[in-house]
């Protein structure tokens, strides 16, 4: 039982890193509530340095879950001793960076088709296209009716 006290915050961060790694986090995904967001907090910021915010956010976000899973790991391989090994803190990293390239050889593989929603007869106004009306509106972006997406339409000002 002591072993899977020093090892479990270990596990369960690697299935976080693993939920993380699927399709419902990829950037499609995820910058329909980061634009925006960042949209709202710089209205006058260009298209351009918005995703390059995204991006920088979602790098910031990846080197600091590998960093937690790392110190995770040192914590495991320590196993409650008070003192520490440099032994240990290169195991630690050596496995989460066997953990890093197993999970972008999973990224790389083709992710199947997602199930598409069929709202129920009469189910009246979709709450994703209330939700995008009221994003259109009130953060000023417009919805991209195919893909169901929200995307930032920022117009640059004439000087």
């Amino acid at each position: 039982m002591r072993w899977l006290r020093q090892w479990a915050p270990a596990i369960a961060w690697a299935l976080l890193i693993s939920g993380f790694s699927t399709r419902y986090f990829t950037v499609d995904e995820t910058s329909r509530f980061l634009l925006p967001a960042f949209h709202w907090l710089l209205p006058h910021a260009s298209f351009e340095t918005l995703a390059e915010a995204q991006f920088f956010i979602r790098k910031l976000a990846h080197f600091s879950e590998y960093f937690v899973f790392s110190l995770l790991l040192l914590h495991g391989f320590r196993s409650g001793r008070r003192e520490w090994k440099w032994r240990w803190a290169v195991a630690a990293l050596a496995l989460a960076a066997c953990y890093s390239a197993l999970d972008e050889l999973h990224q790389a593989l083709p992710a199947p088709p997602m199930p598409r929603r069929r709202p129920a007869p009469g189910a009246g106004a979709r709450p994703h296209r209330l939700a995008s009306r009221f994003v259109s509106r009130h953060l000023g972006s417009g919805h991209s009716p195919d893909r169901g997406l929200v995307v930032c339409q920022v117009a640059d000002a004439a000087p």
